[in-house]
This record gives C-alpha cells, sequence and structure tokens, in this order.
C-alpha cells in the first residue's frame, strides 16, 4: 500500500493558491461560448452592482446544448430573481482562412419572482469573430412575464492576444467588456 503526504508548507502553498483562484473565479465576469464542444459543461458566473447570474449547459453536440439560466436583480422596486430551463444553439459557424465567426440562439420557459411567482421567457443571441489575436463578440437577451414587465441585456466585448499560443498551450486574453 502506498501513502501519499503533501508536507505542512506544500499544503500551505496549495491552499493559499487555491484560495486565491476561487476568490479570483468569484470576483471576475467570466463569459463562455452558449454551445461548446460535445460532452462539455460549462458553468459561467456574472456578478455585477444590479445584477448577477449563473449559468450552466450541457452541450449534446458540438452544435446543442441544454441548460439552466439565473437571475438575481437589485432594483429600486424590489429585488426580482428569474430561474430558466434553457436550449443553446449554434445556429451558424463561419471558417474563414485565419478565422472563424458563430451566430448562437437560445430560447428558455421558467419564473420570474417579484411578489410572488410568474411564467416567464427567455430569449437571446451571441455573435463572435475571433482570429488568433482578436476577439469580437456581442449579446442581445430578453426577459418577459406577463405581469412584471420585461428585463433585456445587451453585452459586448472586445479581446486581444498578446501572442499566438500553439494548440495544446494556453492562450492569454485581454477582454474589455
Amino acid at each position: 500500500m502506498h501513502s501519499f503526504s503533501i508536507p505542512y508548507r506544500g499544503m500551505l502553498k496549495f491552499s493559499l493558491l487555491f484560495t486565491f483562484l476561487i476568490c479570483w473565479a468569484i470576483s471576475v465576469n467570466i463569459w463562455a461560448h452558449p454551445v461548446s464542444y460535445e460532452g462539455s459543461l460549462p458553468v459561467t458566473f456574472n456578478s455585477a452592482p444590479r445584477m448577477s447570474e449563473i449559468q450552466a449547459v450541457y452541450s449534446l453536440k458540438y452544435w446543442f446544448a441544454l441548460g439552466a439560466h439565473s437571475f438575481f436583480l437589485r432594483q429600486g422596486s424590489g429585488d426580482r430573481y428569474a430561474s430558466y430551463a434553457k436550449a443553446n444553439l449554434l445556429a451558424k459557424r463561419w471558417n474563414l482562412t485565419d478565422a472563424q465567426g458563430n451566430l448562437y440562439l437560445w430560447g428558455g420557459v421558467g419564473s420570474w419572482w417579484q411578489d410572488g411567482a410568474v411564467p416567464s421567457y427567455l430569449t437571446g443571441g451571441q455573435v463572435d469573430f475571433e482570429t488568433q489575436r482578436l476577439f469580437l463578440s456581442s449579446l442581445i437577451q430578453h426577459a418577459w412575464n406577463q405581469n412584471r414587465g420585461d428585463f433585456q441585456t445587451i453585452k459586448g466585448r472586445v479581446g486581444v492576444a498578446p501572442y499566438v499560443a500553439d494548440f495544446d498551450e494556453v492562450q492569454t486574453w485581454f477582454m474589455v467588456r
């Protein structure tokens, strides 16, 4: 029987690194493609002063994913919550010689809570264009219900890579949203 032990100093370094990574992940905005490679399960989180959201989608195929998406909105008229079961679709991909473009669409059904729950619906889309050095993306999303109004999100991102990595290496991006 083999045993494995981490010396105290090693455990301390590991704990500090792990804590840093968790804090970093919680504090930054994470935004991934709505559909990823088959079998993937990306979980994304976004937190801002007026809105937080989290979503998890499972890609059944490279072009189709099912998942859940929740919002928490902080507004003067009261906090609002919404949760949806949703389907994401890679509607179109353009493979160019040195670039790629994607069009994603999604929709979902769920509930909207503000002084009680009502049925709610979610639709959205995202378009992006990327080379090995440049990334451009735009997203629009609309949630609505019968009694409590609606909510729209519009986001954009621009990214620049300081170097080009090989396929099996980590690529660094500087993003502005």
